[in-house]
């Protein structure tokens, strides 16, 4: 949905390739989204790195549990949260909201 409304879109199916990902891509990477529950890598891992690498990137968690179960797997410290299952309006209002202001 994403690749339809225009955007550039990085694939991981994993915690293991976000992370490989992030690093490869981290120059062009504005909006992380991140499933709380992944194989691999956990979720608090890759969130890690993400910040550790692109200071200020937008992080936005999803899950199927709660907001608050969702932010004590990435150590209360989540901003945006979409809970399973989102309408797609929503969710791309959300990315949208999310992106820097360029100038």
């Amino acid at each position: 949905m994403l690749r339809k409304a225009g955007f550039s879109v990085i694939e991981a199916g994993d915690g293991t390739a976000a992370v490989d990902a992030i690093r490869t891509h981290q120059p062009s990477l504005a909006i992380l989204f991140l499933d709380i529950t992944i194989p691999g890598v956990p979720s608090s891992v890759v969130f890690e790195e993400a910040n550790r690498l692109i200071p200020g990137i937008c992080v936005i968690g999803t899950s199927a549990y709660s907001e608050a179960v969702a932010a004590v797997s990435l150590n209360g410290r989540i901003e945006h949260f979409t809970r399973k299952s989102y309408r797609v309006r929503d969710f791309m209002d959300m990315v949208r909201d999310s992106l820097p202001l360029r100038t």
